[in-house]
């Protein structure tokens, strides 16, 4: 690991001083007792949810409590659960550290003018292939800015760092200034990143992106200008989609989520890999996001985002987007569709969280009901039944789906409706045992593998 202040060095300071033009980023401060030492506390921060978790291996209640009595204006909400303390905000735009401070020990609160920029979760750095820009050659690269891009990729940032430096004498100035920025906001140093964004000017590819930094960081232009500072028309590649996915982040952060699932819809179509790759996970969050947002735009292009998303049946949030996809359609006024991507779902979800089968084919058949689709909720309520058992099926919310499948004009053994329904459970049933026989497989050769 490179020494802090040896990078530091590297980076030096962007030519315009150390405190010329700066974007305060923060807008807010609140500093709580923590009641435990930091060493006892693990911090997970979700801006996006506003949500703060602090784990703690000492007193949950202890550090709940001398929070309640600070009475926090900026998460004000707080409970706790075993070992784990919760704050929910009033804001996406947050930021949270654990500071000793000399024996008194506080959890420091920062309301950003901008977005978050310290979870790694929701990072987006695109690699900028020299060859396809045009400022050298393919890795290791054979002109300053070209080999700083490529100890970029890798992560060495002090020899980055100290490439771009000499980039800045080359006709690659822009974007060496706009990648010395990008060293400084991921080692922690947003004030001397704005110093260097501010070098690279505002013309230009390299302009362009770099404009959008500062607005993610100082936020004045999160208003009417938003669509304009992430414009990405005529950008080239991989720009192009950096601008859009970047501008999705943002409009989700101030709650333009219409804005938002259409610049990440564009993304999408325009470059097939772009949620598939490092940004995966953002993508995901992002369409979950809006999914959940309770949109006065009824949220029409997040269903149409989350139907396009690379691979969305699979891997991380997979489960929870497909529910929350369901439920929007449904809030739409589409409860046929809801319905369908909840039945169709069910031979992977009982691959992927059994326990939770119930639940899924539960709210399943109350959507087939509320769209007046007898047949399917009957095949669905078969299935449960045969699959799961009828002592299973309990509640009232099952009570209500039993009278009222079972009521389906006394049709009963030999029927259509109770053949095709039974068609269907087993198929239902031979899937389900299908996928969990190759997961088996699958964990089993992973177990021999060496």
């Amino acid at each position: 690991m490179v020494h802090l202040a040896t990078l530091l060095l590297a980076l030096g300071s962007a030519p315009d001083g150390p405190a010329a033009g700066r974007v305060p980023t923060a807008a807010t401060v609140e500093r709580l007792p923590l009641a435990v030492p930091v060493s006892r506390v693990d911090l997970a921060v979700d801006s996006l949810n506003m949500r703060i978790e602090l784990t703690t291996t000492a007193d949950a209640r202890a550090i709940y409590q001398r929070f309640a009595v600070s009475d926090p204006q900026l998460c004000p909400f707080i409970s706790y659960s075993g070992n784990t303390v919760t704050l929910q905000c009033r804001t996406p735009r947050i930021e949270a550290i654990l500071d000793p401070n000399n024996g008194r020990p506080v959890l420091e609160i920062h309301e950003v003018r901008g977005l978050p920029q310290a979870e790694d979760i929701d990072r987006i750095w695109f690699f900028y292939h020299p060859l396809a820009l045009r400022f050298g050659s393919g890795c290791p690269g054979d002109t300053p800015a070209a080999r700083g891009e490529c100890q970029f990729k890798a992560g060495r940032f002090r020899d980055a760092a100290l490439e771009f430096r000499k980039a800045l004498q080359t006709e690659n100035r822009q974007l060496a200034a706009l990648r010395l920025g990008d060293i400084s906001l991921r080692t922690g140093d947003p004030l001397t990143a704005t110093g260097w964004y501010r070098m690279v000017g505002r013309y230009g590819s390299f302009g362009r992106v770099a404009v959008a930094r500062l607005c993610e960081l100082g936020g004045a232009c999160l208003g009417e200008m938003r669509k304009r500072v992430f414009d990405a028309t005529l950008l080239p590649e991989p720009l192009h989609s950096e601008m859009l996915i970047r501008g999705a982040r943002a409009f989700a952060y101030i709650g333009a989520i219409k804005d938002s699932m259409v610049a990440l819809l564009d993304a999408i179509r325009s470059n097939s890999h772009i949620c598939d790759g490092e940004t995966r996970v953002l993508c995901r969050r992002l369409v979950l996001f809006a999914l959940k947002f309770p949109d006065k735009d009824r949220g029409v292009e997040a269903i149409e985002t989350y139907m396009n998303l690379p691979l969305r049946t699979e891997g991380y949030l997979s489960i929870e987007m497909i529910r929350a996809a369901a439920e929007k359609a449904l809030y739409i006024g589409a409860p046929l569709f809801a319905g369908h991507l909840l039945a169709t779902s069910v031979p992977w979800i009982e691959g992927a969280d059994v326990d939770a089968l119930n639940e899924h084919l539960l709210r399943a058949t109350e959507m087939y009901l509320l769209a007046d689709d007898m047949a399917r909720a009957h095949t669905l309520f078969v299935y449960a039944d045969s699959r799961l058992g009828r002592r299973h099926l309990l509640g009232p919310r099952w009570a209500t789906v039993i009278a009222t499948v079972e009521k389906l004009g006394g049709r009963g053994e030999g029927s259509p409706v109770s053949e095709a329904a039974r068609d269907l459970a087993e198929a239902y049933t031979a899937l389900s045992r299908s996928l969990r026989l190759r997961q088996g497989q699958s964990q089993s050769t992973g177990s021999e593998s060496p």
